[in-house]
């Protein structure tokens, strides 16, 4: 008898510690899209990967411009090459083609490197402001609430009553519209 009332009481002290912290919880969720698009830093990070975008396609072009005249040139003259010297003009050919898909994977890799070089002081900013906000506000969970693949929201279930959208007052400690 001893033993099931010590189990019990264990037992309504475990019960009540549980539904007393699961009522501490607090959950938040963000916009981090609508964040994202309203700093003042997105627009200049726009600017700037549109013209490093710009210098890589002019450098592509180049290499694209050699390929097609060698194609060209190939064209032109197939017709009086012997096979042996053929041989030789196609395998320029694809020699370059190589070179024009390097070109375009070096590009495409500098292109993120370059978008990640720029974004990372921006995400470190924002998830510096998101943690102090969490921190302030004493949240205990804060989910983002867009899926950025979607646009929709990442939760499968979400009960807004419940749930502090706090994009507002992260713009407000970034300092953002």
């Amino acid at each position: 008898m001893k033993r099931i009332l010590i189990v019990l009481t264990i037992a309504l002290v475990a019960l009540s510690y549980n539904v007393s912290s699961a009522q501490s919880f607090k959950f938040g969720t963000i916009n981090s899209s609508e964040l994202m698009q309203s700093l003042p830093d997105i627009d200049e990070v726009q600017k700037t990967m549109e013209t490093y975008a710009k210098e890589l396609e002019s450098q592509l072009e180049l290499v694209q411009v050699e390929y097609n005249k060698k194609v060209d040139e190939y064209q032109k003259a197939e017709a009086t090459l012997n096979d042996e010297q053929k041989a030789s003009k196609v395998k320029e050919i694809q020699d370059e083609g190589r070179k024009v898909e390097t070109q375009r994977n070096e590009a495409s890799t500098k292109f993120m490197a370059k978008q990640e070089e720029l974004l990372t002081p921006i995400r470190e900013k924002v998830s510096n402001a998101i943690k102090k906000v969490g921190k302030d506000n004493n949240f205990t969970y804060i989910f983002d609430g867009t899926d950025l693949a979607t646009g929709g929201p990442l939760a499968l279930y979400m009960d807004q009553s419940k749930v502090v959208d706090i994009t507002d007052m992260v713009k407000k400690v970034l300092n953002v519209k």
